[in-house]
């Protein structure tokens, strides 16, 4: 096993024969929104350069989990980049059909197999 964090939840995971890519945030570095806090937060994010290109992190990836569907887990580069037939595990019915409506085929709840 081999994991690998890229960002703050940004997260490769080699295990066995798959590749998961956890929570990808793959935007340039402060190209999106700060996010909103009490103390009036004005960093825009991410708040880090990615350390490799996105064709090195995106090599060898079996599938992409997405714990929920929140820009810092899964942003419009991630959209953008992630091959659209690349299976996608979400948390519930309404990240999947979000994520199904940006095009992506094969988006799977968590821990719900079909027979």
């Amino acid at each position: 096993m081999k994991i690998q964090q890229i960002r703050n939840a940004t997260v490769k995971i080699e295990y066995s024969d798959q590749t998961f890519l956890v929570d990808p945030m793959l935007s340039k570095k402060e190209t999106l929104a700060p996010f909103p806090s009490k103390d009036g937060n004005t960093n825009k994010n991410p708040l880090v350069d990615l350390t490799e290109s996105i064709s090195s992190i995106l090599e060898g990836i079996t599938a992409v989990i997405v714990t929920h569907n929140h820009v810092d887990h899964w942003d419009s580069r991630a959209m953008e980049v992630i091959n659209k037939n690349t299976p996608i595990f979400v948390q519930d019915r309404g990240d999947q059909i979000s994520i199904a409506n940006s095009g992506f085929n094969d988006v799977r709840i968590l821990g719900i197999t079909e027979n």
